[in-house]
């Protein structure tokens, strides 16, 4: 998550949306000027430019975290900032999503049967399909990054495929130039892009994801995969 008291933003950080890249973007212009380098984790950074979150595996003990809720950003900086600074997040296509954060979660790169199940499609579809099964989805819910007591918070949603055009909004609308090829690729999973969305669920899965993500396809507009 990001705040920044020079450009007067907030940075809700969703899950498996491009997240850490978009918030290296940003993060010069939550620290003083020429302080910024690039580092794939972050301790936690507060001065008077701005927060960064601590972004790492173990955020115990850190007032501000990696995908810190909207509420708690707000109970940490106070009403009149959050009320007053101009908020975004990226969201994404919840079955895309959900694809993104199995491959993440349940496929490490330590995993090591990950060859085999990129080579044997049926074998990598059916244990993503026991994945949501089990309750695996529930993991990339995150709608605590944009909502407070069940009412959005957010002034702006990037849409995680449009992602060019929506920071490229971000950044006229803060004053930031746009620079596509300074926004680093981070957390590439090995996902086979061959295989299309609609070919990993079956109508329980989709029934699933449905269930979990019903706000967001209503609210959003998004469907479910054919």
């Amino acid at each position: 998550m990001l705040i920044s008291f020079k450009k007067q933003f907030i940075y809700t950080k969703t899950v498996k949306t491009a997240g850490t890249s978009v918030e290296s973007y940003f993060e010069k212009y939550c620290m003083p000027d020429g302080e910024w380098e690039f580092s794939h984790t972050r301790e936690q950074h507060v001065s008077e430019s701005g927060i960064v979150g601590y972004r790492g595996k173990n955020a115990e003990g850190k007032d501000w975290f990696n995908h810190m809720s909207a509420e708690a950003i707000r109970a940490n900086i106070g009403n009149s900032i959050w009320e007053n600074y101009f908020k975004f997040c990226v969201i994404r296509n919840p079955f895309d999503k959900v694809i993104s954060g199995f491959h993440f979660l349940e496929l490490s790169d330590s995993d090591t049967n990950q060859k085999n199940y990129r080579l044997e499609n049926h074998s990598l579809i059916e244990r993503f399909r026991k994945w949501v099964a089990s309750g695996g989805a529930e993991r990339v819910v995150d709608r605590g990054t944009y909502m407070i007591d069940g009412k959005v918070c957010i002034d702006f949603f990037v849409r995680y495929e449009e992602l060019e055009s929506g920071l490229n909004h971000i950044c006229q609308r803060l004053d930031i130039p746009f620079e596509l090829n300074k926004l680093p690729r981070l957390k590439i999973s090995a996902r086979d892009r061959d295989l299309n969305i609609a070919s990993y669920y079956d109508q329980s899965s989709v029934d699933t994801v449905k269930k979990l993500f019903e706000f967001e396809l209503d609210y959003f507009g998004y469907l479910a995969p054919k």
